[in-house]
């Protein structure tokens, strides 16, 4: 009788049932049980035919496979997510995928690209007609992120400049959450 009614509601809210995975991959303890989630999550919006949806669940597989160490697979996630955002022409949603899709860059080594997309998206936030600023915020902290892993992985130090410009990002970023 529960499996019934179970069965009766995701026929007739898919989306929603996309919604409740996508949620549960975010908390999941392990990298097997978010792919699960996340995999769940993007059949059931494919079903509903969601798109923004669709979108977010590109985006959960991309997390997902970024944890499992899987980055081809993240990448191909990321950049899906990224490619049906401009399609739908989400901003918010799209400025928060090039950040995810960089974070994706910079674990595969392409600094450069991670880069340049972590800025596109901070800019893309502050130009919201309501700037995020808690996701601009965040864009701050992955730049100072990928900039140290990209020095690093060079073998070498930030220079003094380098530091100094990300002591103001983030000192911005901060400032930026605590009055939202």
């Amino acid at each position: 009788s529960e499996m019934c009614i179970r069965d009766r509601q995701e026929q007739q809210h898919p989306a929603a049932v996309g919604i409740i995975h996508r949620r549960l991959a975010l908390v999941a303890e392990t990298s097997e049980s978010k792919l699960e989630h996340s995999h769940a999550a993007l059949k059931a919006f494919e079903e509903a035919e969601h798109g923004p949806g669709i979108a977010t669940g590109h985006e959960g597989l991309g997390d997902a496979f970024l944890d499992a160490g899987d980055l081809e697979r993240a990448h191909e996630h990321a950049a899906e997510s990224v490619r049906l955002h401009e399609e739908i022409g989400r901003q918010r949603g799209l400025s928060m995928q090039y950040r995810k899709l960089a974070q994706v860059l910079s674990a595969r080594g392409e600094y450069d690209k991670a880069l340049e997309l972590v800025v596109r998206a901070h800019r893309a936030q502050a130009e919201l007609e309501i700037p995020d600023h808690y996701q601009m915020a965040r864009s701050a902290a992955i730049l100072i992120d990928i900039a140290a892993t990209h020095a690093s992985a060079e073998g070498r130090e930030l220079a003094w400049t380098e530091r100094s410009g990300l002591l103001m990002a983030a000192q911005h970023g901060a400032t930026l959450m605590r009055e939202n």
